[in-house]
């Protein structure tokens, strides 16, 4: 008989700054997403604008997440990924 031993789930560093409670570097299951890092770190503060983050997304590891603040209106996203004006991702034209 062949006994099959599950390996225990890759494990990924992803950091959180913004409107979460406690912003930090989390070390999380590899599957894990945007919504369970926000959770991880205590929850979005009340002035936090989630409509502005990818939720369901899957986090990759070495990944930033800023969570934006809804006062940050005017600041522009890709990709959830808060982008403080002038930096442009690559690729991009103000044509």
């Amino acid at each position: 008989m062949h006994v099959v031993t599950p390996t225990p789930p890759q494990r990924i560093a992803v950091a959180v700054t913004g409107a979460v409670r406690r912003p930090g570097l989390y070390r999380l299951d590899a599957d894990t997403r945007v919504g369970d890092l926000v959770e991880a770190a205590g929850g979005a503060k009340s002035d936090a604008d989630l409509t502005r983050i990818a939720l369901p997304a899957r986090l990759i590891d070495g990944t930033t997440l800023t969570v934006p603040y809804k006062a940050e209106a005017s600041r522009d996203t890709r990709a959830g990924f808060a982008l403080n004006p002038p930096q442009y991702l690559a690729g991009s034209s103000s044509r």
